[in-house]
């Protein structure tokens, strides 16, 4: 089958709707890819679960079709309703493809029902994080089970790493033949480094949740720490964490130099980046993060722990900065980049190139191209 002649249908992650992405700032960033894909194939369709408050967001979709519908449990009743609704799209559908494991239900009860080829996405290893937060064993023996079936399943499986594909290999017993590596992108227009000459107005900028994967309270300790010796950071976080009020109790309490910004547009991130004289994700583990590409395709010098997910993109002093995931390791790691204007030059111009090389849009574009030509053609 042609590409001109294949329809493409995206099933969201569990519970996730347009709205969720516009909440958090994402939304540009997660649909710019499938808007490219609209300009080679057929149509391009999104099934989304936060029902008709998502219709709201439909000018700025593009070509891209919208169906939403609501997520429920048992699986059973949101298939129902997504047949009443959404029947003849999905007839229409030539390839049907997952946005993460958890929601992947739907689409493989569409290919095993409907005979439609499936591309399963798995942007983050579902039930090894299940795994890390989880203290429940029936809630991690389900995750694993939910993979298990996604992967037998699908026609061709995507990840984000090379990691990935060797844990699902390992894990879950997939033939290496089926997967595929597709790394997340960064929109290098948009992320790129300040032509401004100003003094920056934060030492450290943060990005993300403030869940304990993050490790804020590592970094506010740290950066505590510096404080006590005299050395003050002015740190600049971002997004849902600054919603948390603990978080809050705890820069109160050490008196500590940190401004709070709540979820904004993806595509103002950048201004608010380059503000900044350095960027920090102290996390205890990550998938393949998007915030630290991004923040590297501004040219900004990138302070990330050594655990998985980060170690794969950052070279240490030369792409970014490593240290463990302690206080004092990454206090002194803060105190060692923001002391070293040559360094931090040479990682930031490095970073750059690193993203300029490997995660551009009309990079990952080709490769997704690449995998629908592939499936449809079986």
């Amino acid at each position: 089958m042609e590409l001109a002649d294949t329809n493409l249908t995206l099933f969201f992650t569990g519970g996730v709707g347009l709205e969720t992405w516009a909440e958090a700032g994402i939304l540009s960033r997660e649909v710019a890819i499938y808007q490219c894909l609209t300009e080679h194939l057929k149509s391009v369709n999104f099934v989304t679960y936060g029902g008709r408050a998502d219709l709201q967001y439909t000018g700025q979709l593009g070509h891209i079709g919208l169906y939403p519908t609501l997520w429920n449990r048992p699986i059973q009743m949101c298939i129902l309703r997504l047949l009443m609704r959404h029947w003849r799209m999905l007839m229409q559908s030539d390839v049907l493809k997952t946005n993460q494991i958890l929601g992947s239900e739907i689409p493989v009860w569409c290919k095993r029902y409907f005979g439609k080829r499936l591309i399963l996405r798995c942007g983050y290893l579902y039930a090894h994080f299940t795994e890390q937060k989880s203290r429940s064993e029936r809630v991690i023996a389900a995750a694993y089970r939910l993979e298990r079936t996604a992967f037998k399943a699908a026609d061709i499986a995507v990840v984000a790493t090379a990691h990935d594909s060797d844990w699902v290999v390992k894990t879950h017993g997939t033939p290496r033949e089926k997967l595929r590596v597709i790394p997340n992108y960064v929109d290098v227009k948009i992320f790129s480094p300040s032509r401004s000459q100003n003094k920056a107005s934060f030492d450290l900028a943060y990005v993300g949740r403030s869940d304990p994967q993050k490790n804020i309270s590592a970094l506010l300790e740290a950066i505590a720490r510096l404080k006590r010796r005299n050395r003050m950071v002015a740190l600049l976080m971002i997004g849902s964490c600054s919603g948390d009020s603990r978080l809050r109790d705890i820069v109160q309490m050490e008196c500590l130099d940190v401004t709070f910004v709540g979820n904004i547009p993806n595509a103002q991130l950048p201004e608010y980046l380059n503000k900044a004289t350095a960027f920090v994700l102290p996390s205890l583990y990550e998938g393949h993060p998007k915030v630290l590409l991004e923040a590297m395709s501004c040219s900004l010098p990138c302070i990330g722990t050594n655990v998985e997910g980060i170690r794969e993109e950052i070279s240490h002093r030369e792409t970014g900065y490593l240290c463990y995931t302690d206080p004092q390791s990454i206090a002194e790691a803060i105190e060692t980049v923001i002391g070293d204007e040559l360094l931090r030059c040479k990682m930031g111009e490095n970073a750059r190139q690193y993203i300029l090389e490997n995660y551009t849009l009309e990079r990952v574009l080709k490769m997704e191209l690449d995998v629908i030509r592939e499936v449809s053609d079986r």
